[in-house]
């Protein structure tokens, strides 16, 4: 690494550093200002609201990285243009390329790191803050488990119930149902392909029960609907669906293989699988906008403009991103088309700028 190279990381990691920070406090202040309520309501105590964001911080900072980075770099090539640095480095010979290069490097591997902390790391974090507030700030029985692709509860009458899938629209689907005798032994399984929710009830719909009977015989008896004594409310199973925030990519990919093997619909998880692997290069993409933006200021962009135009910017890729999302939720594009379209489209016009700079 060259002494020009050094100079030009070690300027551009201070800002990048104090632009993070400073988009840490600002997020967490609002963050803490939107649950202080729900803490003082449930009597919270400090060291668990402290030990909240501190598991929120990977999340936090996976987010905010972007901005941050695009900040810095406007800033960096505002302070080096307002210097003449940037004229005194073109007119020793040293192209433009050569002196983004080592920004566009940091910016490569920076995304690499958060691609590795966002597919192993970040979802662990988010598991461990929604926990931190279900269990231990509004006390939130824990009557349910999630593990990997299946959700086991208690219900009534020493029944436990598994569900295979509770998708995005709710539906409840593959449903086992454990009967338990006085003894605690296995009286009755009943299987059924949905668990809807009528007006009078809770109902199991296209099944088969299976009854033990104490010698020895098993009674089969199929159904098209049967009724179920279930305390559960929707909105309570819902909470417990897979999260793919909190889900690492194997466990989720795994998620996926599983509903294709039955046959499930898997469009909506497999938009969020992606959208794993893509999101971090938003960082990359970021530092090459900004750096052509940088380039083609002679006089430089002060601090305040440098966060308005970031603003501009991420303002824009967050509308392209959505927009590509949702028509991946929708099953109108591919699922790997929604997670890299925002990508595509602003590295084409980051490249775009950063070639034309003269």
């Amino acid at each position: 690494m060259s002494i020009l190279d050094r100079y030009i990381l070690k300027e551009f990691i201070k800002i990048f550093v104090i632009s993070l920070l400073g988009l840490l406090v600002v997020y967490l202040a609002i963050d803490f200002l939107g649950k202080i309520r729900s803490f003082m309501e449930h009597d919270a105590k400090l060291i668990v609201m402290l030990e909240y964001f501190l598991f929120k911080l990977p999340k936090v900072i996976f987010l905010i990285s972007p901005p941050a980075l695009l900040i810095a770099i406007l800033i960096t090539f505002g302070i080096l243009s307002r210097n003449n640095e940037i004229i005194a480095m073109e007119g020793s010979g040293i192209s433009i390329y050569r002196i983004s290069a080592p920004l566009l490097l940091f910016s490569l591997f920076y995304s690499f790191l958060l691609l590795y902390l966002n597919v192993n790391a970040v979802p662990a974090a988010n598991e461990e803050a929604e926990f931190v507030k279900d269990a231990l700030i509004e006390k939130k029985p824990k009557g349910a488990q999630f593990r990997q692709d299946r959700i086991w509860f208690r219900g009534n009458d020493h029944s436990i119930f598994n569900i295979q899938i509770i998708d995005k629209d709710s539906r409840i689907r593959g449903v086992n149902v454990y009967r338990l005798d006085d003894r605690f032994s296995i009286s009755e399984i009943v299987e059924a392909t949905e668990l809807s929710y009528e007006k009078e009830g809770r109902v199991l719909i296209s099944g088969v029960r299976r009854r033990f009977h104490p010698d020895g015989e098993i009674e089969t008896l199929p159904f098209e609907t049967l009724p179920v004594n279930l305390d559960w409310r929707p909105e309570e199973l819902r909470k417990i669906e897979i999260e793919p925030d909190n889900t690492t990519y194997t466990e989720l990919a795994s998620y996926v293989k599983r509903l294709e093997t039955g046959g499930y619909s898997t469009g909506r998880y497999k938009v969020d699988l992606y959208e794993k692997l893509s999101f971090p290069f938003v960082n990359f993409i970021m530092a090459l906008i900004g750096i052509a933006f940088g380039l083609r200021n002679s006089r430089g962009i002060g601090i305040s403009k440098s966060i308005g135009v970031s603003m501009v910017i991420g303002f824009f890729y967050w509308i392209a991103h959505s927009i590509a999302m949702s028509l991946g939720y929708g099953g109108i594009i591919p699922p790997v088309l929604a997670a890299w379209t925002g990508i595509l489209i602003f590295f084409t016009i980051g490249g775009c700028l950063f070639i034309t700079t003269r």
